[in-house]
C-alpha cells in the first residue's frame, strides 16, 4: 500500500501512483545558445539606438514633432535589447518558476508565471528516448513537442532541466522504463 499524495497531488495523481523524486532547476542565468540571435540583437539595438540618436539631433528645437520622433525608435531598441540579453533574464525567470515531479508512471513539469500555470505530463515506458545531459547542471529530455514559429515548426525539447543530481534521477527514470520503481 503506497503512501497518499502530498496534498496538492490528490486530483493529479492516478490512484497508486507514488512520487519518487522533486525538484527544480538550479537557479541563475545562463548564456547559451542563439549565438546567431544575440548577433542580430546586437545589431538591431546598435541600429535603434542610432536612429535615436540621429532623430533626436535633427529634431532638436522643433517643437513637438522634434520631441516625439526620436521616440519611434524606442519599440525597436527594446526589441534589441531583449534579443541581445533580456531573453536570458527571462529564461531565468521562468527555470524560477518550474518544478519538476517524477512518479513511477510519468514525469511532470510544472510551472507558473505571471499568473497562469502550465502542467506537462509525460508518460515513461520502455520506448521512451531518455538523453542525459550532464552539466553541471544535468538536464534529462525525454519528449520532443512540436511547436510553431515564425521560421516554421520547431522542435522543443521537454525534460527536467539543470537539476543537480541528474545521474541519479536518471537512474531512477531508467528504473521507471523497466517496471523497476
Amino acid at each position: 500500500m503506497s503512501a497518499p499524495p502530498p496534498p496538492g497531488w490528490d486530483d493529479i495523481l492516478d490512484p497508486g501512483e507514488t512520487i519518487l523524486w522533486q525538484g527544480a532547476p538550479v537557479p541563475g542565468l545562463r548564456l547559451s545558445g542563439g549565438l546567431g540571435l544575440s548577433a542580430f540583437g546586437f545589431v538591431f539595438t546598435a541600429f535603434s539606438a542610432f536612429r535615436i540618436a540621429m532623430a533626436s539631433g535633427l529634431g532638436a528645437g522643433t517643437g513637438l514633432i522634434g520631441a516625439v520622433f526620436p521616440l519611434f525608435g524606442v519599440p525597436f531598441l527594446l526589441v534589441g535589447l531583449y534579443m541581445l540579453v533580456g531573453r536570458f533574464f527571462w529564461a531565468a525567470h521562468v527555470r524560477g518558476a518550474t518544478f519538476h515531479t517524477l512518479t513511477d508512471r510519468r514525469a511532470y513539469v510544472a510551472t507558473a508565471i505571471l499568473g497562469k500555470r502550465a502542467l506537462v505530463a509525460c508518460d515513461i515506458d520502455g520506448a521512451t528516448p531518455l538523453e542525459l545531459v550532464e552539466g553541471p547542471p544535468d538536464s534529462i529530455y525525454f519528449k520532443a513537442r512540436m511547436d510553431s514559429s515564425p521560421s516554421g515548426r520547431v522542435a522543443l525539447r521537454v525534460g527536467l532541466e539543470y537539476i543537480d543530481d541528474g545521474r541519479r534521477v536518471y537512474s531512477l527514470l531508467r528504473d521507471v522504463q523497466k517496471g523497476a520503481a
